[in-house]
């Protein structure tokens, strides 16, 4: 899925992608690179996204829609429980980013996106539901089996 260039130039490409403009701009191509680094190659995506989270002078909406998709992808079934717990600890690490949005933004954002509450606790008022429907493929057991990709998936015997 990924292309053959140094990782950390890959990652760095699309962590920038997801936080540059809206993520109702994020180009699909961008998100599925995104999720798919982030699910089957999680490590180096999260050094990645850290690096990113820690740029001086990074306006903490772009902070906030990277943190979004971090939350929202972390609760797919295709990280390893391991990865999972991890991921679930890096959010709460960065949930402060969330705590400095005004309670204002927060019900507007729920109020403007309120099929996406998990947007809205970020301060974003987005409609995301278009990045997750460009990934969903990248995240079901049969993709994983015939990607032979690590993941949470329990494996299927074969008869």
């Amino acid at each position: 899925m990924m292309e053959s260039a140094p990782k950390e130039d890959r990652f760095h490409h699309v962590v920038v992608a997801a936080t540059k403009n809206s993520l109702e701009q994020f180009p699909e191509d961008a998100a599925s690179q995104f999720a798919y680094a982030f699910w089957y190659e999680n490590d180096a995506m999260c050094e990645s996204v850290e690096k990113r989270l820690n740029t001086p002078g990074l306006p903490p909406v772009r902070k906030r829609r990277l943190m979004y998709l971090v939350d929202r992808l972390r609760r797919f079934p295709c990280l390893t429980p391991e990865q999972a717990s991890r991921m679930k600890d890096f959010v709460s690490r960065w949930s402060n980013l969330s705590q400095d949005v005004s309670r204002k933004v927060s019900k507007r954002a729920a109020t403007t996106n309120p099929y996406d509450k998990l947007a809205a606790t970020w301060g974003l008022e987005e409609n995301v539901s278009h990045v997750m429907n460009m990934v969903l493929e990248l995240q079901t057991r049969h993709f994983v089996d015939e990607h032979n990709l690590p993941s949470g998936y329990s494996k299927l015997e074969k008869h």
